[in-house]
């Protein structure tokens, strides 16, 4: 056999380990150990429990047969366990694994090393295109992995291209947004994983079973379902519609009305996670010399212009010379009204924050007073639109301070953060929502495309580019309303008042605010967490707490029915083991306070949790011994050594550094640099690491998870 062919096996053979290799490995042990003492029941126990994993045993053997194949050990072993899995499994498959080794030559060998490689690729982008929701991206997955499938047909390895399939319809079925024709595809691709599994006798397992009646299933649902279109047609929904579209009843009138400016005397309840009663916490531009850009700002190029040593204006270009329009600017801000065109026919209202020489930032103070050659200007808008919809006033207004209203996807506005637990290098993009009122008695909640209005429901949307407000019924008969409440439990310190969820599957511009009521009446349907907030005291003595998605699971709602989403404790740290055995590496940037749905508390302004480090002998905890603790950043001079220890650190790498906001994280207890980062060796060998705080002043106690 030449050398590209002992090459390509030896690439075959690792490609193979890496998938499931525990599952694998336990096979592996139990068949052997069954083997070796002739113990036919332990090896149909064996292969019964792991069939998958008995396939790719035999693989190997041939693999090993086609470089070796006068090892009689190995020809030994392929009889005996043709032998056991036919008995077994009562199927002919081996058999077909081993005709397809007898005639395999280079180039299908070649094919089907590929075709595991591309496998492999496929999946981790497919991974990372869900994660991102990219439908277009899905879909070009889905081709290129129909395009792997027909070749391994055509090479002759059934079992794999059913594999391709199988993962196909997979992605299919989770496709982002789904509609009805991922599901058509889903199935045929599921039919070609079918007919590629019969081909090669391999109909007993469970995941043949499972996806064999889903394909069932799937056809009769699909089938009501054309009843259903016949009945939405009748009822006067638009065939083909997707999203709250497909819920709008067109034999109903529209209703439409204009918006009208009112410039706020006092800031809003707001639903971004650049809002609420703590300013630093708000949008921000960073004024130098010339007009700096507030880039947050969507509507047209906006510009932040200072006039003095606390003095600031705004601009609609960063021309030398330009008109600038005075806006008022302090430590106690009042709304300041501008106009972003030169006819005055636009007008805008926001407030302007600028600290002092010790503002309060998350467990310690900061001089944020203007320096001689920049000035940091925190901001927030006080802009709103109003309009009356049969009868009843609705309220815009603009959270996200980007100029725009009726943005359905919170996501495109490009805000994102490292303060969810995932560490320096990634961002994690948040939900920057706008609000509205509906009723002058009404709560101020996050802009949503679907709304109750009097005693019905609407999708709302802009009308006269912007300039107005268009309102579509929805059909009752097919919009089916459930209901949702949120049951906390835990001290009222960290209670969120704001939390909110975003729909899915074609409820992604529907959102609701669950916190602070009995219950919420939302579309049915399946939502997630998406960001809340809660708020205690004023002023100097103000704590705030960011609430996160964290490993929150969907949350489905059934029509009629009304489902309870348990927040708050019991509490526990959650945070990633680096290191190798015994020696252990801890960052604190990677430790997340979760909660009882899995949600998570960050960013929090007040007492950061800092936890001891405990190790122990196992998962209970019991005799665990504390090998190292961390401490609040509780001075302004440690804040700052913090940043910079964190900002050399990053600079290495290439990474952006964070700046102050390594405040919001507790360094190792004793570090003069501010480190994040403790490592030491394990008094315990093969030791579980945890996080405890017995006592915490807004949490309570946050309880240890060991690894």
């Amino acid at each position: 056999m030449n050398s590209h062919l002992h090459t390509a096996l030896a690439l075959l053979a690792i490609s193979g380990s890496l998938a499931a290799q525990t599952s694998y490995d336990l096979f592996a042990k139990e068949f052997t150990q069954a083997l070796r003492f002739n113990n036919e029941s332990g090896m149909e126990k064996a292969i019964r429990s792991r069939p998958a994993e008995a396939l790719t045993h035999f693989e190997g053997l041939l693999r090993r047969w086609l470089t070796k194949r006068d090892d009689a050990d190995n020809n030994k072993l392929i009889a005996q366990m043709k032998t056991m899995f036919k008995k077994t499994m009562e199927a002919d498959t081996l058999e077909h694994f081993e005709r397809f080794y007898s005639g395999l030559d280079q180039r299908r060998l070649n094919l089907v090393l590929a075709a595991e490689q591309n496998r492999t690729k496929l999946n981790n982008q497919w991974a990372k295109a869900v994660q991102e929701r990219d439908r277009k991206g899905v879909k070009a997955l889905v081709e290129d992995g129909r395009k792997l499938g027909r070749q391994l047909e055509e090479v002759g390895h059934r079992i794999e291209a059913a594999n391709v399939f199988s993962t196909l319809g997979t992605m299919l079925y989770q496709m982002p947004d789904r509609q009805k024709e991922d599901l058509i595809e889903a199935m045929d691709v599921v039919k070609m994983f079918l007919d590629n599994r019969k081909a090669w006798n391999w109909t007993k397992d469970t995941y043949y079973a499972q996806w064999s009646n889903w394909l069932k299933r799937t056809e009769i649902e699909l089938k009501d379902e054309g009843k259903k279109a016949e009945d939405r047609k009748k009822a006067g929904l638009k065939e083909g519609a997707v999203g709250l579209a497909k819920f709008v009843d067109t034999k109903q009138p529209a209703l439409v009305a204009k918006l009208a400016f009112h410039e706020l005397k006092a800031l809003p309840i707001d639903s971004t996670p650049l809002g609420g009663d703590v300013p630093v916490n708000w949008m921000s531009t960073s004024v130098l010399a010339g007009p700096s850009q507030m880039l947050y700002f969507k509507e047209k190029a906006l510009y932040l212009v200072r006039q003095g040593a606390a003095k600031l204006g705004v601009s609609l270009s960063d021309a030398s010379g330009a008109p600038v329009q005075k806006v008022e600017v302090g430590g106690k801000p009042k709304p300041s009204l501008f106009y972003l065109d030169k006819e005055h026919n636009q007008p805008y209202s926001m407030v302007f924050f600028v600290g002092g020489q010790a503002t309060p930032y998350a467990a310690t103070t900061s001089n944020m007073s203007p320096q001689k050659d920049s000035m940091t200007v925190y901001y927030r808008s006080t802009a709103s639109w109003t309009a009356t919809l049969d009868g009843v006033e609705i309220a815009l207004f603009d959270d996200n301070c980007d100029g725009k209203l009726f943005t359905e996807d919170p996501l495109a506005y490009g805000y994102k953060t490292r303060m969810t637990g995932q560490g320096p290098k990634e961002e994690v993009p948040l939900a920057c929502y706008d609000s509205m009122q509906i009723g002058k008695r009404g709560r101020i909640v996050p802009f949503s495309s679907c709304a109750k209005i009097g005693e019905k429901w609407y999708m709302l949307s802009a009308a006269d580019h912007g300039k107005a407000i268009e309102a579509k019924p929805l059909h009752p008969d097919f919009f089916k309303i459930g209901t949702i409440s949120m049951k906390w439990s835990g001290p009222v310190a960290v209670q969120p008042q704001l939390l909110i969820i975003r729909g899915r599957d074609g409820l992604q511009s529907a959102a609701f605010n669950i916190a602070g009521v009995k219950s919420v009446e939302v579309p049915e349907g399946t939502y997630e967490i998406v960001f809340g907030r809660g708020t205690r005291g004023k002023g100097a003595q103000i704590q705030m707490t960011h609430v996160y998605p964290g490993d929150s699971k969907p949350i489905k709602v059934e029509a009629g029915k009304e489902t309870v989403v348990k927040l708050g404790a019991p509490f526990h740290f959650d945070f990633v083991r680096g290191g190798s055995g015994d020696d252990v590496e801890l960052d604190s940037l990677r430790f997340r306070v979760l909660g009882a749905s899995g949600e998570m508390y960050g960013r929090i302004h007040g007492p950061t949790p800092a936890p001891e480090v405990l190790v122990a002998k196992t998962s209970s905890g019991r005799g665990a011994k504390v090998v190292g603790s961390y401490v609040p950043i509780a001075s302004p001079d440690l804040l700052n050594t913090a940043a910079d220890t964190l900002g050399a650190i990053l600079k290495k790498d290439s990474i952006r550094g964070m700046g102050i906001e390594v405040g919001y994280f507790p360094v190792v207890k004793g570090s003069a640099e501010g480190s994040t980062r403790l490592k030491f060796k394990s008094p315990i060998t093969g030791g579980l690491v945890g996080l405890r705080v017995k006592k915490h002043k807004m949490f309570g106690k946050i309880d240890p998870v060991f690894k």
